[in-house]
Formats: structure tokens, sequence, C-alpha cells
């Protein structure tokens, strides 16, 4: 065998995988937990990093920013 079976079996394999992939259904339980995770997205909390950067805390984590910056500072 050489390479000229490989060359003919690597595409007509990735068609059949291709073909096995798109007829195949997800499982009720996968289903179910996708479902699940949607409903939890629509109801989650904000991001922390996007809480963090918000107009809110800006002030505190800019003295903080600078303390810690300080702090190195005056380790050097």
């Amino acid at each position: 065998m050489g390479m000229e079976v490989h060359v003919l079996l690597g595409p007509l394999s990735s068609l059949l995988g291709w073909f096995i992939f798109k007829n195949l259904e997800e499982s009720p339980f996968f289903k179910e937990l996708q479902q699940q995770k949607a409903a939890r997205k629509a109801t989650a909390a904000p991001s922390p990093v996007r809480t963090l950067f918000s107009s809110k805390y800006r002030a505190v984590l800019l003295i903080n920013l600078l303390i810690t910056f300080g702090g190195g500072a005056g380790y050097y």
C-alpha cells in the first residue's frame, strides 16, 4: 500500500465522519443540560470583571492600583 491509497481513503473517511456527525441526534440528557444552561444564563449575575471596571467601583480600583504600585516602587 502506497501513498496513493492514503490519499484516497483520507477524504473518504472525512466525508463519512461528516455524514455521521450531521445525522446524529443529541442525547435527551445533553439537550436538558443545554436548556438549563440557557435558563441560568438569562438570570445570571453580571461578570465580576465587568462589575470591577464599572463606574461604581472605578475609584476604588484606581486607589487600590495606586497603593499596589506605590508599595512595589517602595520595595525597590
